[in-house]
């Protein structure tokens, strides 16, 4: 019944994952040809805002969460003091980081090359109106932390998804029709503003109403150390995932930062599939520790160790050969040879973290958030240090490279996790392995039969092909893993019954 629930609970994450990235596959050809790279790189700028600000929340909203979680474990969460406390933090902190943007603004839009591109004035008046934004991301945060305390995955896929299709479908309006960029972050702060609202709405029954409001600084302090780890994580990873996007822009050029973008929206997918199908992994091992399920969490570790294996890596091959032809097929013109080897390399570098997201969510919610804040910041040093290093030089291939080189820390980072956690090694994981690479093996032997590709549908054929036959192969020499062979015990019986009836 646990791993039904915890399964459900996956598909929740994956859907919100999937149905934006259908809506950014389909859309930014379009956003390309009409913007160009250079406005094209501008917007992609834009749009990570809200997700710079949710970094720089100084580790409260993590350490939120955990509180929030741990009283709805024995009822509903106090409005009067927890909700007035972090609502009051939150905000104070966005609007400090809206303050600082907006007064800087003119500096921020010529050094990321925002005049060259837009001109002086309306280049400051973008970066004014994401300063807003930037406020009102921070100030709607809380509803989204109390949803998630509670693991209510069906109200977050559901907002998020249609925020994030909103937004670009909305974007896609605004440049259609001629209007500035700026009208694209109005419509981010609308939408931000919805969110919240109605997120709120959702979990009043999760909330004890009757308390008097005050602000309790002690809710903000107790964890402080904590707090402090996540903080430190959070900025590495903002500097990573968001900054990188900055940095290349100030390096070179926001049409460097719209290929790269290009390459990126769709390379870091297979990452971003991971973080939200185990988006439940955070508050499900916080209640674990407080009540030192050891065993629990050992158990929990290694299914979702597994599963991220059994995910990631059938799709690495294919997303590798099949690079040249579904670049040509998606973006036409603007698919070069550069742009081709960018994405391959971006495929592989985002791929690498994935295997580190359950030990790492896992390690947080124990309260050790500081082995996590060390390696970020290792990870951070290697991209941003290695980007100064590569792009002035080598420009995009420059900026990839840099990436896969701060990834591959995550490694390192997945060995010293499962050390601090005292974690064991599982049995049969070796067998477990060959399997797996005898499945890679099979991939390449099918996509190397393979001829030239010019049409989408041969494209999705020979992708599903080599991603059948990596599961086909481990299934006849019987080396799947734990919940693959559960999954497939409960699926003959089902597919017996229907060809039946």
């Amino acid at each position: 019944m646990q791993t039904r629930r915890f399964s459900a609970r996956a598909l929740w994450g994956f859907a919100a994952w999937a149905l934006p990235l259908a809506v950014v596959f389909v859309l930014t050809p379009t956003l390309l040809r009409l913007l160009g790279q250079d406005r094209f790189g501008v917007l992609m700028l834009v749009f990570v805002t809200p997700l710079i600000a949710a970094q720089l929340d100084l580790g409260i909203a993590s350490n939120g969460i955990r509180q929030l979680a741990a009283a709805m474990a024995i009822g509903n969460v106090d409005a009067g003091r927890t909700l007035v406390t972090f609502s009051l933090a939150l905000g104070l902190i966005g609007a400090a980081l809206a303050t600082a943007v907006w007064f800087g603004a003119s500096a921020i839009s010529s050094a990321l090359g925002f005049d060259t591109v837009l001109g002086a004035s309306s280049g400051s008046e973008l970066v004014r109106a994401c300063a807003v934004w930037i406020a009102i991301s921070m100030a709607t945060l809380l509803p989204g932390l109390v949803a998630r305390a509670a693991q209510a995955l069906v109200w977050i896929t559901a907002l998020q998804t249609l925020a994030a299709v909103s937004l670009w479908l909305g974007a896609l309006l605004i440049v259609r029709s001629g209007q500035p960029l700026t009208d694209v972050v109005v419509l981010g702060i609308g939408l931000s503003l919805a969110v919240g609202v109605t997120m709120a709405f959702a979990m009043r029954q999760r909330i004890d109403w009757g308390g008097a409001p005050r602000f309790d600084y002690r809710l903000i302090t107790q964890d402080r150390r904590f707090s402090a780890g996540i903080f430190g994580s959070q900025v590495a990873s903002m500097l990573v995932y968001q900054g990188d996007r900055i940095l290349i822009s100030a390096l070179g050029s926001p049409a460097i930062v719209g290929a790269y973008s290009l390459c990126a929206n769709v390379a870091n997918k297979t990452l971003a599939a991971v973080v939200a199908l185990t988006s439940f992994v955070f508050p499900h091992a916080a209640a674990l520790h407080s009540t030192d399920r050891v065993r629990e969490i050992e158990e929990l570790s290694h299914a979702l160790n597994r599963a991220v294996i059994v995910l990631v890596v059938p799709l690495l091959t294919p997303g590798w050969v099949l690079a040249t032809p579904f670049l040509l097929l998606w973006l036409g013109e603007f698919s070069s040879a550069e742009l081709i080897m960018a994405f391959r390399i971006l495929w592989l570098a985002f791929a690498i973290p994935a295997f580190a997201v359950p030990i790492g969510n896992i390690l947080i919610s124990s309260g050790r958030a500081e082995l996590a804040a060390r390696f970020s910041w290792l990870t951070a040093i290697v991209v941003l240090g290695s980007m100064l290093l590569l792009v002035p030089n080598y420009g995009l291939l420059g900026a990839t490279t840099a990436m896969l080189l701060g990834m591959s820390t995550s490694f390192l980072f997945r060995f010293a996790a499962q050390r601090a956690l005292g974690l064991h090694a599982a049995s049969g994981f070796r067998r477990f392995w060959l399997g797996i690479g005898l499945g890679v093996v099979a991939q390449g032997a099918v996509l190397a039969c393979i001829g030239g590709i010019a049409s989408w549908p041969t494209l999705f054929a020979a992708a599903a092909g080599a991603w059948f036959i990596f599961y086909l192969v481990r299934v006849v020499l019987r080396m799947l893993s734990p919940e693959e062979a559960q999954l497939l015990n409960r699926l003959i019986p089902a597919i017996r019954g229907a060809r039946g009836k």
